[in-house]
This record gives structure tokens, sequence and C-alpha cells, in this order.
């Protein structure tokens, strides 16, 4: 099975984080749906035949996350 794999920065905004300027956990989902969607745009098929396909959709079902390290506003 081929691995694809994309990167992509984003910048951490405060109102995404505590006062110590660590993101907050549930934020986490947010930021992995922003780059779903990132990815989407950018892909072959684009934004407009995914969303507006008549047949075909492709719902998330299942999401994990697992906190390794905190990420930091900015």
């Amino acid at each position: 099975m081929r691995k694809l794999v994309c990167e992509k920065q984003r910048f951490i905004h405060f109102d995404q984080c505590d006062s110590a300027g660590i993101m907050y956990f549930a934020e986490s989902f947010t930021l992995a749906h922003q780059l779903i969607e990132d990815f989407i745009a950018s892909s072959a098929i684009g934004w407009s035949a995914w969303f507006n396909h008549e047949t075909l959709a492709f719902p998330l079902r299942y999401a994990d996350c697992n906190y390794r390290y905190p990420l930091r506003a900015g």
C-alpha cells in the first residue's frame, strides 16, 4: 500500500491557545479538518468536484488524536 504524505505549515493563532500560548487539545481537530480541506482544494479532483458530486461522498467516520507535544501560538 502506498502511503500518501502531505506537509503544510500552519500558523497557530493566540485565540486557539490558553494563556500560556499552548493550543487547546480540541483545536487539533479543527486544524486537521482545515488541512484536509486544503488538501482537497489542491488535489487533482478539486473542491467543486469533491463536494458537489451527486452520488459520491467521503464521510469522516472516526478521528483519533495523540497529544505528543504542545503546539504554541505563532
